[in-house]
């Protein structure tokens, strides 16, 4: 494809992102102007990159759901499967062809038997998962392409959402009115996952910048630009799980990869120096004052929720029960203290696939370290390390989180490359 062309796709993305970061509104969009949109967004990377379609719909779609506005992407997971569906039909002009990992076919199989079974539904997990197995059909372990441009979406993505934070900032805010009064983050996108959703930003720049083969000027000045202006939005957005996983995320990442020591020291010596002035600087207010305030139930009653939930678990039900859990809907309400969130996947997994279902979720997050290469263990393992953080304190995968979904299948897209010395 000609340079005009790129030049001109290039100028047609940037303007539907920036109608996504402007919009204001606080009513959904109709039906008609989503489905233009979508259209409009879809067809023309399906027509000349369909290999790039999964890094745009998860960066473009993350960026939509995670607004303080209501933009022009659905809330609803069952459109997604559609969406990826359709593009499916611009691949047969390609060479972009790859099977889904059986592990994702079988979980979603016993996701959606346990969900109909157990309460004659289907939940957003099911569409989520469906999503994930259509989208991993573009993956091509041969383009090295493909592994750039998803680093850049998710760059770009992070970029996005926390400029949006960080200069709509009063709109997640709310005063508690009460003895002890101060500012608690809050706002209809709720922090927690918006923060982890950043850090997958940051991670992949990260990825971005320790890449020898990635050294040019843009990719440079990108990766720094998403790891300052990121994580100044995570500090303000103060949740304590998407700060920590990504702080040892970071640590493995630069511990235990191949760059010289001299670099090792200046990236850590980097990480102290801005925790030492944020530590003097009036960002953490909000952050310590989040950890006062939660500090005195126990961690916002986290541990509270686990213990009791599986003691229920364990100590009721039946056979199948114990074997394929209760169904999403059916394990908010186990336990006689009625509906509770569970905050944390693990638990939330096994409550409500059961056993088989814990099994299988765990296979699945191994999954990319053993079909990687020693040449890429290094990142997987560190990619992964910090999905799995987000999971111990939130439930991105057992409640559908399509962001988490999307990042799950940049880390396949990474363990199937023969290499990330990658030139684009």
């Amino acid at each position: 494809m000609g340079k005009i062309k790129l030049c001109s796709l290039f100028i047609y993305y940037s303007v539907l992102l920036f109608a996504i970061i402007i919009m204001d509104n606080l009513e959904a969009p109709g039906i008609m102007l989503r489905i233009i949109y979508l259209f409009s967004f879809a067809l023309p990377i399906l027509m000349f990159f369909p290999q790039h379609f999964p890094a745009m719909l998860i960066a473009y779609m993350s960026v939509g759901t995670n607004h303080f506005a209501f933009t022009y992407f659905p809330y609803d997971m069952n459109y997604y499967p559609l969406l990826a569906a359709l593009g499916i039909v611009f691949l047969k002009r390609s060479s972009v062809k790859s099977r889904p990992p059986q592990i994702l076919l079988i979980f979603s199989v016993l996701i959606l038997f346990v969900d109909i079974i157990t309460n004659d539904r289907v939940e957003s997990v099911f569409y989520s998962f469906l999503t994930l197995i259509l989208l991993s059909v573009y993956l091509n372990c041969q383009s090295h392409n493909q592994k750039v441009f998803f680093v850049i979406m998710l760059c770009v993505m992070a970029l996005a959402i926390s400029f949006i934070y960080l200069t709509n900032y009063k709109d997640f805010l709310v005063i508690y009115s009460r003895v002890d009064s101060g500012v608690e983050r809050g706002g209809w996108s709720d922090p927690n996952y918006l923060g982890c959703t950043v850090g997958m930003g940051v991670m992949a720049a990260l990825v971005l910048l320790m890449n020898r083969a990635t050294s040019n000027f843009f990719y440079r000045l990108l990766g720094i630009l998403t790891v300052c202006i990121s994580v100044i939005a995570m500090v303000l957005m103060a949740s304590r799980g998407a700060l920590l996983s990504l702080a040892l995320g970071v640590f493995y990442l630069v511990l235990m990869s191949r760059t010289s020591k001299k670099n090792k020291i200046v990236v850590i010596a980097c990480l102290i120096g801005f925790t030492l002035y944020l530590m003097n600087s009036s960002y953490v207010e909000l952050l310590q004052y989040r950890l006062s305030t939660e500090s005195n139930d126990g961690g916002n009653g986290r541990f509270w929720i686990w213990q009791f939930k599986l003691d229920a678990f364990f100590n009721s039900g039946t056979i199948f029960n114990f074997l394929f859990g209760y169904g999403y809907n059916g394990a908010l309400y186990l336990g006689d203290r009625g509906y509770w969130a569970i905050h944390n996947d693990f638990v939330a997994l096994l409550c409500d696939y059961g056993l088989v279902g814990l099994s299988l979720f765990l296979y699945m997050l191994y999954y990319p370290i053993k079909i990687t290469n020693n040449e890429n263990k290094v990142i997987v393992i560190a990619l992964l390390l910090y999905l799995i953080l987000c999971c111990c304190s939130l439930e991105p995968f057992s409640a559908g989180r399509l962001p988490f979904f999307g990042f799950y299948l940049f880390i396949l897209c990474i363990a199937k490359s023969k290499s990330l010395n990658y030139k684009i």
